[in-house]
């Protein structure tokens, strides 16, 4: 990093420290988390956290600069996601889809969709919808063990996996001895009612 662009990152660094700081109750809970030791050893945990979030980010953007996997390179699809599964153990972090995405094959969640729908017997797609559903069971495992946010674990599962809240499944037989109704006829039926 240039001395330039680090002193434009301090400088706005401040200015953000500044807004949780000094901004609304709600902001600063956000930021803060629970309640253990009146929040101190939560907020200081959380703040080595967005951290070590955040640096992962721009170590990402700087210093790895492979550029996007092509997904139909299978064998190359599977090295970058066991490296990010690896990553992710090492870190004690969750994996996930836009996680495998940002930092392994180095491109968008809904280009990745977009590959899995137009070769959907492709065996990269095979193997990253194996993926997906190992990345659900493990965000699954944690809530149930509470080790991860279970509200989190809700809405990445539905937006991610396809989870849904019920499902249900009814059957839609046709009655035989009625035929079709013209507009006509169904219209004299609610008349007489």
């Amino acid at each position: 990093m240039t001395t330039r662009t680090a002193s434009k990152a301090a400088a706005l660094a401040e200015l953000m420290r500044a807004d949780v700081d000094g901004g609304s109750e709600r902001k600063r809970r956000l930021y803060q988390g629970g309640e253990i030791d009146g929040g101190t050893m939560t907020q200081a945990f959380n703040r080595q956290f967005i951290k070590a979030a955040v640096g992962a980010v721009g170590f990402n953007l700087s210093e790895d600069n492979r550029r996007r996997v092509d997904l139909r390179d299978t064998q190359e699809v599977q090295a970058r996601a066991l490296e990010y599964v690896k990553a992710c153990e090492l870190a004690n972090l969750i994996p996930s889809i836009s996680g495998l995405c940002g930092y392994s094959l180095h491109c968008s969640r809904q280009w990745l969709h977009k590959f899995k729908v137009q070769n959907p017997t492709h065996e990269t797609t095979v193997f990253l919808e194996r993926v997906g559903e190992l990345f659900a069971d493990c965000l699954i495992q944690t809530s149930l063990a509470g080790a991860s946010n279970a509200v989190m674990a809700l809405f990445t599962l539905k937006n991610n996996h396809g989870y849904l809240d019920k499902v249900s499944v009814e059957d839609v037989t046709e009655d035989e001895g009625e035929t079709a109704l013209d507009v006509g006829e169904i219209l004299k039926r609610y008349e007489a009612q």
